[in-house]
C-alpha cells in the first residue's frame, strides 16, 4: 500500500522540495533564458503529445486482460487521473515556459522577488510534469509486458 502511496504523491513531495531549493537557494535562470525556456516548452509539447498516445493505447486495450485487471482492481481511475495529471502539467509547464520569454528576459523590468517566485514555479512545474511522464511511462511498460 505504501508504493501507491508514494507512487500518487511522489511528483508533488519531490518537485516541492525542488521549488523549495530553488527559491531557499536563490537559484536563477542562465542571463539568456530563451534557450532553457524554449526547450522547456518543446519538451512538455512532447510529454503531453505522448501521454496523449499512451491514454488512446489504453482505450485500444479494453480486451485485453491487464485492462481487466485494473478495472476489476478499481485502478482504472487511479491511471486516467495520472495520465490527465501529466497531460495538464505538461501544457502548464509549456504555458509557463512561453510567459517566461516575457517575464525573464535580459531587458525585463521585473523585480528580483517576482523572479524569483516565477523561476521556483517553472523549476516546480518542470519537476512535476518529468516526474508525471516518468510515472506514467513505467506504469506503460508494466501494462505493455500483460498485454
Amino acid at each position: 500500500m505504501l508504493g501507491l502511496f508514494w507512487e500518487r504523491w511522489e511528483a508533488w513531495v519531490v518537485s516541492l522540495i525542488t521549488a523549495t531549493i530553488w527559491y531557499y537557494f536563490k537559484i536563477s535562470f542562465p542571463q539568456d533564458p530563451s534557450g532553457l525556456l524554449g526547450a522547456s516548452a518543446t519538451l512538455a509539447a512532447v510529454f503531453a503529445g505522448f501521454l496523449g498516445v499512451a491514454q488512446g493505447l489504453i482505450l485500444t486495450m479494453k480486451d485485453s486482460e491487464a485492462y481487466k485487471i485494473l478495472k476489476e482492481n478499481n485502478l482504472l481511475s487511479r491511471l486516467f487521473s495520472y495520465l490527465r495529471s501529466g497531460i495538464s502539467s505538461s501544457v502548464f509547464l509549456a504555458v509557463l515556459s512561453v510567459v517566461g520569454f516575457f517575464l525573464v528576459t535580459p531587458n525585463s523590468d521585473i523585480k528580483s522577488q517576482y523572479k524569483t517566485i516565477y523561476e521556483a514555479m517553472w523549476a516546480f512545474s518542470s519537476m512535476f510534469s518529468f516526474l508525471s511522464y516518468h510515472r506514467i511511462t513505467k506504469i506503460m511498460f508494466k501494462l505493455l509486458r500483460h498485454v
